[in-house]
Protein backbone atom coordinates (compact mmCIF):
# COMPACT_ATOMS: atom_id res chain seq x y z
CA UNK A 1 0.00 0.00 0.00
CA UNK A 2 3.21 2.24 -0.42
CA UNK A 3 1.75 4.09 -3.05
CA UNK A 4 -1.70 4.88 -1.21
CA UNK A 5 0.30 5.95 1.57
CA UNK A 6 2.70 8.33 -0.24
CA UNK A 7 0.20 9.73 -2.51
CA UNK A 8 -2.61 10.59 0.56
CA UNK A 9 0.48 12.46 1.87
CA UNK A 10 1.21 14.33 -1.19
CA UNK A 11 -1.84 14.88 -2.26
CA UNK A 12 -4.76 15.79 0.57
CA UNK A 13 -4.03 19.43 1.91
CA UNK A 14 -4.70 20.73 -2.32
CA UNK A 15 -8.32 22.38 -2.35
CA UNK A 16 -9.03 21.20 -5.40
CA UNK A 17 -7.99 17.67 -4.85
CA UNK A 18 -11.63 15.59 -3.70
CA UNK A 19 -10.59 14.35 -0.82
CA UNK A 20 -13.40 12.07 -1.01
CA UNK A 21 -12.31 10.53 -4.38
CA UNK A 22 -8.65 10.36 -3.67
CA UNK A 23 -8.73 7.40 -1.72
CA UNK A 24 -10.14 5.43 -4.94
CA UNK A 25 -8.12 7.09 -6.97
CA UNK A 26 -4.65 5.84 -5.61
CA UNK A 27 -6.66 2.45 -4.80
CA UNK A 28 -7.31 1.51 -8.20
CA UNK A 29 -4.10 3.15 -9.62
CA UNK A 30 -2.05 1.02 -7.04
CA UNK A 31 -3.96 -2.11 -8.62
CA UNK A 32 -2.77 -1.13 -11.90
CA UNK A 33 0.58 -1.71 -10.94
CA UNK A 34 2.13 -5.38 -12.13
CA UNK A 35 3.06 -6.99 -8.71
CA UNK A 36 5.13 -9.01 -10.39
CA UNK A 37 7.61 -6.34 -11.61
CA UNK A 38 10.68 -6.05 -9.56
CA UNK A 39 11.62 -2.59 -10.24
CA UNK A 40 9.00 -0.65 -12.25
CA UNK A 41 6.33 -1.00 -9.30
CA UNK A 42 4.00 0.46 -6.93
CA UNK A 43 7.04 0.89 -4.98
CA UNK A 44 9.09 2.72 -7.90
CA UNK A 45 6.38 5.05 -8.11
CA UNK A 46 6.10 6.02 -4.48
CA UNK A 47 9.67 6.60 -4.44
CA UNK A 48 9.68 8.96 -7.33
CA UNK A 49 6.95 10.93 -6.08
CA UNK A 50 9.13 11.00 -2.57
CA UNK A 51 12.34 11.66 -4.15
CA UNK A 52 10.30 14.32 -6.20
CA UNK A 53 8.66 16.33 -3.61
CA UNK A 54 12.26 16.67 -1.79
CA UNK A 55 13.83 17.88 -5.09
CA UNK A 56 10.78 20.32 -5.09
CA UNK A 57 11.33 21.09 -1.68
CA UNK A 58 14.96 22.13 -1.72
CA UNK A 59 15.25 23.36 -5.57
CA UNK A 60 13.98 27.09 -4.56
CA UNK A 61 11.64 27.39 -7.79
CA UNK A 62 8.33 29.00 -6.72
CA UNK A 63 5.94 26.25 -8.15
CA UNK A 64 2.40 27.25 -8.16
CA UNK A 65 0.37 24.18 -5.96
CA UNK A 66 -1.84 23.05 -8.95
CA UNK A 67 1.22 22.58 -11.03
CA UNK A 68 3.00 20.91 -7.92
CA UNK A 69 -0.01 18.11 -7.34
CA UNK A 70 0.54 17.63 -11.29
CA UNK A 71 3.88 17.10 -10.80
CA UNK A 72 2.93 14.39 -8.08
CA UNK A 73 0.08 12.77 -9.79
CA UNK A 74 2.25 11.99 -13.10
CA UNK A 75 4.93 10.69 -10.64
CA UNK A 76 2.66 8.49 -9.06
CA UNK A 77 1.70 7.11 -12.55
CA UNK A 78 4.70 7.56 -14.45
CA UNK A 79 5.10 3.75 -14.81
CA UNK A 80 1.28 2.17 -14.41
CA UNK A 81 0.86 -1.15 -15.79
CA UNK A 82 4.70 -1.56 -16.88
CA UNK A 83 5.08 -4.95 -18.10
CA UNK A 84 8.55 -5.28 -17.16
CA UNK A 85 9.95 -5.43 -20.62
CA UNK A 86 11.63 -2.08 -22.02
CA UNK A 87 10.57 -0.59 -24.98
CA UNK A 88 13.11 -2.22 -27.25
CA UNK A 89 11.85 -5.01 -27.01
CA UNK A 90 8.00 -4.18 -27.26
CA UNK A 91 9.11 -2.60 -30.33
CA UNK A 92 11.59 -5.80 -32.10
CA UNK A 93 8.34 -8.38 -30.55
CA UNK A 94 5.58 -6.35 -32.80
CA UNK A 95 4.02 -5.59 -29.64
CA UNK A 96 0.20 -4.74 -29.99
CA UNK A 97 1.19 -1.04 -27.99
CA UNK A 98 4.72 -0.61 -30.20
CA UNK A 99 1.87 -1.01 -33.01
CA UNK A 100 -0.42 1.58 -31.45
CA UNK A 101 2.06 3.47 -30.36
CA UNK A 102 4.20 3.99 -33.46
CA UNK A 103 7.54 2.35 -31.68
CA UNK A 104 7.35 5.76 -30.63
CA UNK A 105 8.20 6.31 -26.36
CA UNK A 106 6.01 3.54 -26.39
CA UNK A 107 5.50 1.93 -22.92
CA UNK A 108 5.74 5.94 -21.89
CA UNK A 109 2.28 6.89 -24.05
CA UNK A 110 0.98 4.11 -22.95
CA UNK A 111 1.67 4.93 -18.85
CA UNK A 112 0.73 8.61 -19.88
CA UNK A 113 -2.75 6.87 -21.25
CA UNK A 114 -3.60 5.10 -18.44
CA UNK A 115 -3.39 7.28 -15.65
CA UNK A 116 -5.10 10.16 -18.06
CA UNK A 117 -7.56 6.95 -18.81
CA UNK A 118 -8.00 6.72 -14.61
CA UNK A 119 -8.53 10.31 -13.63
CA UNK A 120 -11.20 10.27 -16.34
CA UNK A 121 -13.36 7.89 -14.23
CA UNK A 122 -12.13 8.90 -10.91
CA UNK A 123 -12.82 12.47 -10.65
CA UNK A 124 -10.27 13.53 -8.35
CA UNK A 125 -9.03 17.20 -9.49
CA UNK A 126 -11.64 19.89 -9.43
CA UNK A 127 -10.80 22.37 -11.68
CA UNK A 128 -12.62 23.92 -14.50
CA UNK A 129 -12.25 22.18 -18.02
CA UNK A 130 -9.51 24.65 -19.96
CA UNK A 131 -7.20 24.40 -16.65
CA UNK A 132 -7.48 20.50 -16.40
CA UNK A 133 -7.07 20.42 -20.22
CA UNK A 134 -3.67 22.39 -19.41
CA UNK A 135 -2.39 20.17 -16.39
CA UNK A 136 -3.26 17.16 -18.68
CA UNK A 137 -0.36 18.33 -21.10
CA UNK A 138 1.87 18.83 -18.48
CA UNK A 139 1.32 15.56 -16.73
CA UNK A 140 1.95 13.88 -19.94
CA UNK A 141 4.91 15.71 -21.37
CA UNK A 142 6.94 14.53 -17.84
CA UNK A 143 5.67 10.83 -18.49
CA UNK A 144 6.78 11.40 -22.06
CA UNK A 145 10.53 12.53 -20.90
CA UNK A 146 11.26 9.68 -18.57
CA UNK A 147 11.95 7.98 -21.95
CA UNK A 148 15.70 7.07 -21.37
CA UNK A 149 16.43 6.28 -25.52
CA UNK A 150 15.96 10.64 -25.30
CA UNK A 151 18.48 11.47 -22.06
CA UNK A 152 21.74 11.64 -23.02
CA UNK A 153 21.15 14.45 -26.13
CA UNK A 154 18.17 15.45 -24.24
CA UNK A 155 20.73 16.11 -21.65
CA UNK A 156 23.35 17.82 -23.86
CA UNK A 157 20.71 19.96 -25.19
CA UNK A 158 19.85 21.07 -21.74
CA UNK A 159 23.56 21.87 -20.73
CA UNK A 160 23.68 23.86 -23.46
CA UNK A 161 20.81 25.75 -22.44
CA UNK A 162 22.11 26.66 -19.13
CA UNK A 163 25.16 27.98 -20.68
CA UNK A 164 22.81 30.94 -22.39
CA UNK A 165 22.79 34.22 -20.63
CA UNK A 166 18.86 34.56 -20.70
CA UNK A 167 18.47 31.39 -18.92
CA UNK A 168 15.88 32.00 -16.41
CA UNK A 169 14.02 29.22 -14.26
CA UNK A 170 12.65 31.90 -12.17
CA UNK A 171 10.98 34.38 -14.22
CA UNK A 172 10.80 32.42 -17.99
CA UNK A 173 7.78 29.91 -17.94
CA UNK A 174 9.46 27.90 -20.38
CA UNK A 175 12.48 27.38 -18.51
CA UNK A 176 10.91 27.17 -15.40
CA UNK A 177 9.19 24.08 -16.88
CA UNK A 178 12.13 22.99 -18.67
CA UNK A 179 13.82 22.91 -15.13
CA UNK A 180 10.59 21.33 -13.41
CA UNK A 181 11.26 18.54 -15.80
CA UNK A 182 14.78 17.94 -15.02
CA UNK A 183 13.66 17.48 -11.40
CA UNK A 184 10.98 14.97 -12.40
CA UNK A 185 13.68 12.89 -14.59
CA UNK A 186 15.96 12.88 -11.92
CA UNK A 187 13.18 11.57 -9.52
CA UNK A 188 12.93 9.02 -11.69
CA UNK A 189 16.64 7.64 -11.07
CA UNK A 190 17.18 9.50 -7.93
CA UNK A 191 18.04 5.94 -6.08
CA UNK A 192 21.67 6.34 -7.43
CA UNK A 193 21.72 9.32 -5.94
CA UNK A 194 20.72 7.35 -2.20
CA UNK A 195 22.60 5.59 0.46
CA UNK A 196 25.06 2.69 -1.33
CA UNK A 197 22.45 0.32 0.27
CA UNK A 198 19.26 1.77 -1.25
CA UNK A 199 21.13 2.18 -4.84
CA UNK A 200 22.00 -1.53 -4.77
CA UNK A 201 18.74 -2.75 -3.35
CA UNK A 202 17.04 -0.93 -6.29
CA UNK A 203 19.79 -1.97 -8.63
CA UNK A 204 19.67 -5.54 -8.04
CA UNK A 205 16.02 -5.15 -9.38
CA UNK A 206 16.46 -3.49 -12.15
CA UNK A 207 19.08 -6.31 -13.17
CA UNK A 208 16.05 -8.98 -11.87
CA UNK A 209 13.40 -7.32 -14.12
CA UNK A 210 15.50 -7.14 -17.19
CA UNK A 211 18.03 -9.46 -17.51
Amino acid sequence: YILRIVGTELLQNFSFVSRSSLASFLCALEAKYNSEVPYHSNAHAADCANSLEVMLSNSGQDINPLRTASCYIAALGHDVGHPGVNNAFMINSRHELAITYNDRSVLESFHAAELERLLGTVRVLALPKALEHKERQVRIAYILSTDMSKHMQDLADFRLKLGCKDFDPVGNVADHQLATMWLFRASDIAHSAKPWGIHRRWSMRVVQEFH
